[in-house]
């Protein structure tokens, strides 16, 4: 019975018959010295057998064949992870929805109109005003934080290679966390860039490549993407927020003016700060009460006179 033996030096590995068990000799090859191991020192090798099927139904032949014999080649079952009815359901039904509470958040996230350069000068307009503005963009960054997470999950599910087996759980969780955070990082790094450079449309071929860089770079290794979905990843989330932004009123970054609350607008009639056309006529009740205290206050008093 032949010993197989594995040069220690080069790794060639032979058979070596077992007459010269237990000596020594040099490889053929590297010339390393080699012990033979002794005939009840070498470990029996179990068969190993590739790609044999197995049928264990009942009333099967023996592992492998049926009950005549012969092979039994089941094929293997391939499990579909493409993206099912019921996903897709719930994305569409949440976008819709999504779009649907950006355009009634118009009266609370669009900017209040703007003060004339007379109203600037008085507490009673510029207090309520900068109030309305504070408070329009802390709802502009909670509705984005609410909106982001979704967004950057249902682009995944859409991109993902239906080969492989999806993240999911703590997993998914966690790298859409990370993956968001870059995406509204970028749009931070955006909102303070003056709009002198990006309301110019050829600015945009400085700027763009950097944002588009960063974003693509960040879904191709959170989702492990290959580079046509991370790339699609990266636009999508910025497309689906540009135009939930736009449904919302806000000011997109093509427009030179900013988006504002018109004066003749439905959503101005509640508004807690006082509003003016170009010609100083007040519009809502918080101007209205102003003129009215101002003209209390400059209405000439009534003296006594003596018979």
């Amino acid at each position: 019975m032949p010993i197989p033996v594995v040069c220690p030096g080069c790794k060639a590995s032979f058979n070596v018959s077992d007459k010269f068990a237990g000596k020594q000799g040099p490889c053929p090859k590297c010339k390393t010295v080699i012990t033979i191991p002794k005939a009840d020192q070498v470990k029996k090798t179990e068969e190993v057998k590739i790609g044999e099927p197995e049928d264990v139904r009942p009333g099967s032949g023996p592992p492998g064949k049926s009950k005549t014999g012969r092979p039994n080649l089941k094929p293997i079952t391939r499990t579909d992870l493409k993206l099912s009815p019921v996903v897709s359901g719930v994305i569409v039904v949440a976008i819709i929805g999504l779009f649907v509470a950006a355009y009634f958040a118009r009266p609370v996230v669009m900017s209040p109109y703007p003060l004339t350069q007379e109203q600037q000068r008085l507490p009673e307009f510029t207090e309520p005003y900068n109030s309305a503005m504070l408070m329009a963009y802390i709802l502009r960054g909670v509705g984005l934080l609410l909106v982001a997470m979704p967004i950057a999950w249902a682009g995944y599910q859409v991109l993902r290679d239906d080969e492989l087996e999806p993240y999911s759980g703590k997993s998914l969780l966690i790298r859409t966390a990370i993956c968001v955070f870059v995406y509204l990082l970028l749009w931070g790094v955006y909102g303070v860039i003056p709009a002198d450079y990006t309301s110019a449309w050829y600015m945009w071929l400085v700027l763009a490549p950097p944002f588009f860089i960063v974003g693509f770079v960040t879904a191709y290794y959170c989702f492990e993407l290959d580079a046509t979905s991370a790339a699609t990843h990266s636009l999508f989330f910025a497309l689906v927020t540009l135009l939930l932004g736009m449904t919302a009123g806000l000011t997109m970054p093509w427009y030179d003016e900013p988006s504002t609350l018109q004066p003749k607008s439905e959503f101005t009639s509640g508004a807690q700060f006082p509003l003016y056309d170009d010609s100083g006529r007040p519009l809502n009740d918080a101007a209205k009460k102003i003129e009215a205290e101002k003209a209390r206050a400059t209405a000439p008093r009534a003296t006594a006179t003596g018979s």
